[in-house]
């Protein structure tokens, strides 16, 4: 093992550490695990800054900013009292109105936006009924994915658009795209399409 795996280790160790511990916040332990890397010279400064310019790394702040700003405005509260309503308390019922909403909604929308959305909405449910939060929270994951099935993630989306230079492409969900194959069924550009379901 080398000296820059053992730090790698080391930090990953401290950072598992304090987030168990939960006294500084999250997002603080990201940037020191970042700083500790770039100190400790496993990264250099310019790979240390370039996740921040990541469209993931920006869309994960941006859902962290639209839940807590439905929060404060009101709507994950009044939304809530809505399907609670509707539901009547029953768990039963909740949960199959929520994942109609997410998932109607994530059919024109990002899956990821459509959690960040829903999730103060659920936990204000859960906390009004004394239902279990987790019981709550996976099935509104399962309609906001099955429901953005169509499109592609940003993620999926960003990776696509890097990976020809590295001689693989991914095509739309569940598909790859080898290069260079010369076989027959191959795609515009010499590729030949791979199933990977």
């Amino acid at each position: 093992m080398t000296d820059q795996m053992l730090i790698v280790f080391s930090v990953l160790a401290g950072a598992v550490g304090l987030f168990a511990w939960g006294r500084p916040r999250a997002d603080i332990v990201a940037i020191l695990v970042v700083v500790a890397l770039m100190l400790s010279r496993v990264l250099t400064p310019q790979e240390s800054l370039a996740g921040f310019g990541n469209p993931v790394v920006i869309l994960i702040a941006a859902i962290f900013i639209v839940g807590e700003a439905l929060v404060n405005t009101g709507v994950a509260h009044r939304l809530g009292e809505a399907v609670l309503k509707a539901g009547g308390g029953n768990e039963t019922r909740l949960i199959v109105l929520i994942m109609l909403l997410a998932g109607g909604i994530g059919a024109f929308m990002s899956s990821s936006a459509i959690v960040a959305m829903f999730i103060p909405v659920v936990l204000a449910i859960a906390n009004k009924t004394g239902l279990n939060r987790k019981r709550m929270l996976m099935p509104l994951s399962i309609a906001a994915l099955t429901s953005g099935m169509a499109r592609p993630d940003l993620g999926v989306d960003h990776r696509r658009h890097e990976l020809p230079q590295a001689g693989a492409a991914l095509g739309r969900r569940g598909t790859a795209i080898l290069r260079p194959a010369r076989q027959a069924g191959q795609l515009p550009g010499g590729g030949v399409a791979v199933d990977c379901q």
